[in-house]
């Protein structure tokens, strides 16, 4: 009785369960859940907002599907619904933000995130998005 619609049927139920499975594996290794703890946002970013971007965090590349927007609250982030399982949207306000550069292989200036309440969660930015948020963040001159 080999029935040829097994192996379809249980990746069919599997796909979707590791699917999961490895998106909240990788929002625990990056720390957004530990981010969430204290910066959930509420509501959606009535400010800029810039898809597609990339930031660093801890243990983790988000490439290409970060969501970010910046107005007078604070700094949104947040991932499209494939991604989003484990990863609630984020506000945090700029007052709790301070930042540290440096630089990466190729000499490319990165500016670190550090996060008042959950400091050993960097979010690492440069780039364009460094140019986008540079009005709201408050920078540190003594760092350069």
């Amino acid at each position: 009785m080999d029935n040829p619609f097994i192996p379809v049927i249980i990746l069919v139920f599997a796909f979707p369960i590791i699917w999961v499975g490895v998106i909240l594996l990788i929002s625990l290794l990056t720390g957004w859940r530990r981010l969430a703890r204290y910066y959930a946002a509420e509501s959606a970013c009535h400010g800029s907002v810039w898809t597609m971007q990339t930031a660093y965090m801890r243990f983790g590349r988000y490439k290409n599907c970060l969501r970010v927007g910046a107005d007078n609250h604070g700094l949104y982030l947040s991932l499209p619904y494939l991604l989003s399982f484990g990863h609630r949207p984020l506000l945090i306000p700029w007052a709790d933000i301070t930042t540290r550069r440096s630089k990466d292989l190729f000499n490319n200036e990165i500016i670190g995130l550090i996060f008042a309440k959950e400091p050993k969660v960097p979010l690492d930015i440069y780039g364009e998005l460094y140019n986008n948020l540079k009005g709201y963040i408050e920078t540190d001159d003594k760092a350069h």
